[in-house]
C-alpha cells in the first residue's frame, strides 16, 4: 500500500467529517451508477459458483430471523429436540427439503417444524382445532362405515359408486362420490 493510501486509511479512521465526506461521496456514486452496479452483481451471480453460494447462505441465514426471530441455532435446536422428524407426523423431510417453520398468526410464535404436507394443512384449516377435530371425526366415521380398522382395507377394496340422487349438481349430472361395492 503507498504512503498517501496508509494516510487516507489512518485520517478516514480517525477523522468523522472525513469519514462522512468519503461515505456521502460513495453514495452520490452509487446512486448514480446503480444499473451499472446491478449488471455487474447479475452477471456475477450468474458466472462465479463460489459469489453465488456465499449469496444463499446469507439469504438462508437472514430468511428465519428477519420473518420468525429465530436464527439458524434455533432452528436446528429444535430440529435436534424433534429428532429431525415433522412434529405431527412423525416423518423426515424428503430429500434436499428441509422441515417448514410453522407458527401462530395469532400470536406471531413459532410453534415446531412441519412437513409441507402437515404445515399447508393446518394452513388450509386457518389454525383452528375444531375445523382440525371435525375433519378427523368426518375421517374416523367414514373409515368404519366402509370397514376400515386402522386405515388398512378389510375384506373388500373402495370403488368408485353413484351417490343417491339427493342433490343433482347445476348440469343435472348427479354427485358421486367413495363407497362399497354394489352386491
Amino acid at each position: 500500500m503507498s504512503e498517501n493510501s496508509e494516510r487516507r486509511k489512518k485520517r478516514y479512521a480517525e477523522d468523522a467529517e472525513f469519514r462522512e465526506r468519503v461515505l456521502a461521496t460513495n453514495r452520490r456514486w452509487g446512486g448514480r451508477n446503480s444499473e451499472k452496479i446491478s449488471a455487474q452483481r447479475r452477471l456475477r451471480w450468474r458466472t462465479d459458483p463460489e459469489y453465488r453460494e456465499k449469496g444463499l447462505a446469507r439469504s438462508r441465514a437472514a430468511w428465519p430471523k428477519s420473518v420468525y426471530g429465530i436464527t439458524l441455532d434455533d432452528r436446528a435446536r429444535m430440529l435436534k429436540q424433534q429428532k429431525g422428524v415433522c412434529k405431527i407426523c412423525e416423518k423426515k423431510a424428503p430429500p434436499g427439503k428441509v422441515l417448514c417453520i410453522d407458527h401462530c398468526h395469532l400470536f406471531n410464535k413459532v410453534r415446531a417444524l412441519l412437513c409441507n404436507n402437515c404445515n399447508s394443512g393446518l394452513g388450509h384449516f386457518h389454525d383452528d382445532p375444531d375445523l382440525l377435530r371435525a375433519a378427523a371425526d368426518l375421517l374416523d366415521e367414514w373409515f368404519a362405515r366402509m370397514g376400515v380398522r386402522d386405515r388398512i382395507p378389510v375384506g373388500r377394496p373402495l370403488t368408485l359408486v353413484t351417490a343417491a340422487r339427493t342433490r343433482p349438481m347445476a348440469d343435472g349430472r348427479p354427485i358421486f362420490s367413495m363407497g362399497p361395492p354394489r352386491a
